[in-house]
């Protein structure tokens, strides 16, 4: 018996991660309820973050240090944020695979009572489920210092994919401190990736206020 073999040519759909550009530059137009319009510029050195599209089908993430968002409003010039450490895995659970999702955080940032930078760390653990239609969701429960007040936490992840250059998330969680004084955020954003840009759009409820933010981030 005579065997015959012959080259076939299989075409490879999927994102090769190695190709991923880790650093980035973005702009955003922001304005709050109380129609106090602003431009904020940020630079992320490396690699991802939740606004990003990882292609991995079991497992979405977050690293990145030393991201930094600067807030030009008509008469001040402000830091937002300046994340030394950041990193969150999502790894979504299947019936034979049941990973532990889990978060680390350190930096600088106005995510409190008073909107004033404060050194935030803190860490969390939870889990992540995938749905139907690649809906994934991500319950953590937190533990973490705001300078040196301590607070424990929970918060929500859900990502939706709609093609490959479309996704829909939310994040929301709770700070709770001593003394009744919670601190909530709840973003829903719209990402659309297009080559070496990324569109978002933002709506995001704090406590201390509310806005919309369109931003243009570019890869390189």
């Amino acid at each position: 018996m005579n065997l015959h073999y012959r080259d076939i040519n299989i075409k490879y759909n999927n994102i090769n991660p190695l190709d991923k550009k880790p650093s980035a530059l973005g702009i955003e137009y922001a304005n709050n309820t109380n129609k106090e319009a602003s431009i904020v510029l940020s630079y992320r050195p490396l690699y991802s973050d939740i606004y990003d599209f990882d292609y991995n089908k079991l497992h979405e993430n977050e690293f990145s240090i030393f991201n930094t968002e600067i807030n030009i409003k008509k008469n001040s010039l402000s830091l937002d944020k300046l994340t030394l450490l950041s990193i969150k895995s999502y790894a979504k659970r299947t019936v034979f695979y049941k990973p532990i999702s889990w978060q680390i955080y350190s930096g600088l940032n106005k995510n409190n009572i008073d909107t004033k930078i404060k050194l935030t760390n803190q860490i969390g653990l939870g889990i992540t489920k995938q749905y139907f239609y690649r809906i994934s969701a991500s319950i953590l429960c937190n533990i973490g210092l705001n300078n040196i007040t301590p607070y424990i936490g929970s918060e929500i992840y859900i990502s939706k994919y709609i093609g490959k250059n479309i996704k829909l998330g939310i994040n929301s969680y709770v700070n709770v401190f001593s003394k009744n004084k919670n601190y909530y955020s709840n973003n829903i954003f719209l990402s659309f990736k297009q080559q070496n840009l990324l569109y978002t759009l933002k709506y995001n409820n704090k406590t201390n206020n509310k806005y919309f933010r369109f931003g243009i981030r570019y890869y390189f």
